[in-house]
């Protein structure tokens, strides 16, 4: 049904793993896809479930996200990026114009572009490696460096604030209620 409500009912769908959060899915359309005319000759789309454990609000995460894609994608227009395709994360738009949808299940979905031949890492596996992702990490910078869309929200209380994360690490180590303080007694003095 969530398909169906993006024009997307008559696709093949399968489970795309390595996400800690979110559930994910590759969508490869059997007919021509009805939605908006920019997407229209993409292969594949990506279906994601937005983890209303980890997001209570959904619909805040849709917006963001649609927000600050619509804005890079703008910029690196404008600066003469190519392969936009391939470098920008694209939000496919719900019929009435929303960044996704929210689903009988109680949770948001959203649908994006699928990346071709994509790789992720959950690491590092060399300098060379890490040089490119700090070096795309600028790029992102950037071109997101004059956002000035609507103002983002905060999905996730508290999660960038440091201040409240070294008082619950302080309060965590003094409660030890697991018993692994002095094992990380190191860690615990440099943070």
């Amino acid at each position: 049904p969530v398909l169906a409500r993006f024009a997307l009912s008559d696709a093949a769908v399968t489970p795309v793993g390595g996400g800690h959060i979110n559930r994910s899915w590759k969508v490869v359309p059997r007919s021509a896809f009805r939605g908006r005319a920019q997407h229209a000759a993409a292969k594949a789309f990506l279906l994601q479930r937005i983890n209303p454990e980890v997001f209570p609000d959904g619909k805040l995460v849709l917006q963001n996200v649609a927000a600050v894609c619509d804005h890079l994608l703008a910029s690196a227009s404008r600066v003469g990026l190519d392969h936009l395709e391939r470098r920008v994360m694209q939000v496919v738009r719900a019929p009435g114009g929303e960044a996704g949808i929210l689903g009988d299940d109680g949770a948001w979905w959203r649908i994006l572009r699928y990346i071709d031949d994509a790789v992720a890492f959950q690491r590092a596996e060399s300098p060379g490696m890490a040089y490119e992702a700090g070096r795309a990490y600028g790029v992102f910078q950037r071109l997101l460096a004059d956002y000035d869309g609507p103002m983002l929200g905060e999905t996730i209380p508290g999660f960038h604030d440091t201040r409240l994360r070294l008082e619950r690490l302080r309060e965590a180590v003094s409660r030890d209620v697991s018993g692994r303080a002095t094992e990380v007694a190191s860690e615990v003095r440099f943070a």
